[in-house]
């Protein structure tokens, strides 16, 4: 049996590519929420629709389809899954990326918000490990001052080269408290989840608010023509018993003229017949 030979669209190109990702961004909170109830699907399918309309005036090549679009981002997710997985693979074997391919621009992005949707990859970065974990020996001292801002032997000689030390780790210049920079930094990520969501919340509103009063502007010019529709048969009906009517009175008096005749004619043969 012959196959049935499946219609395909044009390649996308590294533009369409990236404009694509930059709008998936701007919605990533409805898109990658977890949640399958019915508002969240037609919240995302409003989504859909928003980076479709944009995506076509932005990318000013091929029109996409919101399937075409849809089908795209979820092929780039994947390709992204299967090289983090590679490359992991390859830096747990080997220690090193020599034979797999780096991710691009693109897939990077792809690869950060699918980290903070925790879809399937952590929230680690496996770049960053060698440069992160602490050299054995040094007790974390690392973490706490460099060697080279350390004081020189003569400074550190009686509680003034302490008071040195501890100004050192206390002054405002000071890197901040990793753990702290982290909490602000999700704090602030949660409060900008939270700012696109209530953005998203007011584009639906403003396009359930526009299609109810299309809906309401429908339904009064159908009222309208309904109204003038029945004013103009009322106007026909009127016309009509106006013409009945005077046809009845045109038929009485015919016949009111008709029973005078016959009246006449009898009374004409009466008098012959006498």
């Amino acid at each position: 049996m012959d196959k049935v030979k499946r219609d395909r669209s044009a390649n996308f190109s590294p533009s369409e590519r990236d404009i694509l990702v930059f709008l998936v961004q701007k919605y990533k909170t409805v898109l990658e929420n977890k949640k399958s109830d019915a508002r969240t699907w037609k919240m995302k399918e409003a989504a859909w629709k928003s980076i479709h309309k944009e995506f076509n005036a932005r990318s000013g090549c091929i029109f996409r389809s919101v399937k075409t679009l849809r089908i795209k981002y979820e092929g780039m997710k994947r390709t992204v899954r299967k090289k983090s997985a590679a490359r992991r693979s390859e830096l747990d074997q080997t220690g090193n990326y020599q034979n797999t391919h780096p991710l691009d621009e693109a897939e990077e992005k792809i690869k950060a918000m699918l980290a903070s949707s925790t879809d399937g990859f952590e929230s680690i970065d496996y770049d960053m490990l060698t440069t992160n974990q602490e050299s054995p020996g040094t007790n974390g001292l690392d973490g706490i001052c460099d060697y080279d801002t350390l004081p020189t032997k003569q400074e550190s000689r009686g509680t003034d080269g302490l008071e040195s030390i501890c100004d050192l780790h206390t002054s405002p210049t000071h890197q901040e408290n990793p753990a702290k920079v982290s909490s602000k930094s999700r704090f602030n990520e949660l409060i900008q989840a939270k700012l696109e969501l209530v953005q998203f919340k007011k584009i639906l509103l403003e396009e359930e608010f526009a299609e109810k009063k299309m809906m309401w502007e429908f339904e009064r010019n159908e009222r309208i023509k309904e109204a003038a529709f029945k004013e103009k048969e009322r106007e026909f009906k009127e016309r009509e018993w106006e013409f009945i009517e005077n046809e009845r009175k045109k038929e009485a008096a015919f016949k009111e003229k008709e029973w005078k005749w016959k009246e006449e004619e009898y009374k004409l043969k009466l008098q012959n017949f006498k």
